[in-house]
């Protein structure tokens, strides 16, 4: 499915996400997720291409991806852009850390 959008090269992006998820001992999670990883790039790449390019993938951690950028406008600035990793079970702990027993569960029915 990997599309290439100028300035985001998708397969490599998606080769550079995969050797951090080894790096960081979460390959076992990189089947389940690579999918969602994907159409997450595409997607930031689609939104944010003519203002940003490609630079680096940072880092992967239990929630997150972190990008490098290249900021087009101001060539001698980059960005980071840092996006939630399409697990399963991150949307409840999420909620779960942003409102505490709010999101629990009725218990008494």
């Amino acid at each position: 499915m990997a599309t290439e959008i100028e300035g985001w090269p998708i397969k490599t992006i998606l080769s550079h996400i995969k050797e951090l998820y080894d790096k960081e001992g979460l390959s076992s999670a990189w089947p389940g997720e690579a999918a969602g990883v994907e159409e997450a790039i595409i997607a930031i790449a689609g939104h944010l291409r003519k203002r940003y390019s490609y630079r680096v993938a940072l880092g992967v951690g239990g929630s997150g991806i972190v990008l490098r950028l290249k900021d087009i406008l101001f060539p001698s600035m980059d960005a980071a852009l840092k996006f939630s990793r399409p697990s399963p079970g991150t949307a409840l702990i999420l909620a779960e850390m942003l409102g505490g027993a709010t999101f629990a569960p009725n218990a008494s029915g």
